[in-house]
């Protein structure tokens, strides 16, 4: 994520060991520094989302090695100072969940789909307009059950995209679904036409009026270093990259500063192949280079 000019890198899984830190960039993501190193702060998760809204960063539920109903978490910690000190928000209404996405728009925090502890895959749109500490679930209309996909904002609406019918990555799915109304409809906009094949853990940001779908994985051993774009709406989709570009990836994460798209980790071919290196585009995803590369 991004504030204030700086990347964020938050938490997350290798191997078997789970994590709790908060890494930061300044200078384009070229060097970074583990920030939050004392004091209270969330516990160590992958399978979370994090978003920002004003000057505030979140860090939103996941999986935890510890705790919880089959480790599931439904907390919501709060940054105010740049990701140094983290408030525990004592959410209520939201269910214990992971593999879901989440956005900010107009003031309002809004997580959708995932996995929850009780109640399996999920086609919810949870919203809290008072930064994290109540939840509703608004949607009246909405999307497929779905984790391991990818929502992003782009003007004033929110996309949520692909992903899989289960936890155990069953039915995958390239459709891509649209509201614009705070999240309580949802119309699918890809129904026909050219766009990326059906996957789960890949990233998507916002540019504009333009979506960028980015990596992923088609549900076998491989995986992909496509970048895909949209300048419609979501309805008709582009391969956009050629030449050099990072490497094929899952569990990345995706971000924008600026007018240019940062790619960020994740995970390649084989067994606990995790990456942590930096790839920037400045000019809309179609050529790329290494920024970061320890």
């Amino acid at each position: 994520m991004v504030l204030n000019g700086a990347i964020y890198v938050i938490g997350g899984l290798q191997g078997s060991t789970y994590y709790r830190d908060v890494w930061k960039s300044t200078d384009g993501g070229q060097s970074w520094v583990e920030i939050a190193k004392t004091g209270t702060k969330f516990s160590a998760r992958a399978f979370h989302s994090s978003a920002v809204l004003g000057n505030a960063i979140y860090v939103i539920g996941g999986n935890s090695p510890v705790g919880g109903v089959g480790n599931f978490l439904n907390d919501v910690w709060k940054s105010t100072d740049n990701g140094e000190t983290w408030v525990d928000m004592s959410a209520t209404g939201l269910l214990q969940i992971q593999t879901h996405s989440s956005v900010a728009l107009d003031g309002a925090l809004y997580v959708m789909g995932g996995a929850a502890a009780a109640a399996g895959l999920q086609n919810n749109v949870w919203k809290s307009t008072d930064g994290g500490k109540t939840w509703a679930n608004v949607a009246t209309t909405q999307f497929n059950d779905r984790a391991y996909h990818s929502s992003v904002v782009a003007g004033s609406d929110i996309y949520t995209i692909g992903g899989s019918s289960s936890l155990t990555l069953g039915s995958l799915r390239d459709d891509v679904w649209k509201s614009d109304n705070a999240g309580v409809t949802w119309n699918q906009v890809t129904t026909s036409g050219t766009r990326f094949s059906a996957r789960f853990g890949h990233s998507s940001v916002g540019i504009d009026n333009a979506i960028y779908v980015i990596g992923g994985s088609p549900g076998t051993s491989n995986r992909s270093d496509e970048v895909w774009k949209s300048e419609n709406n979501g309805v008709n989709w582009a391969q956009v990259a050629t030449g050099t570009r990072f490497s094929a990836r899952t569990f990345h994460s995706s971000v924008v500063l600026g007018k240019d798209i940062y790619v960020i980790g994740g995970l390649a071919s084989g067994s606990n192949n995790n990456l942590n290196d930096v790839w920037k585009s400045t000019d809309g995803g179609v050529t790329w280079k290494n920024v970061h590369t320890p």
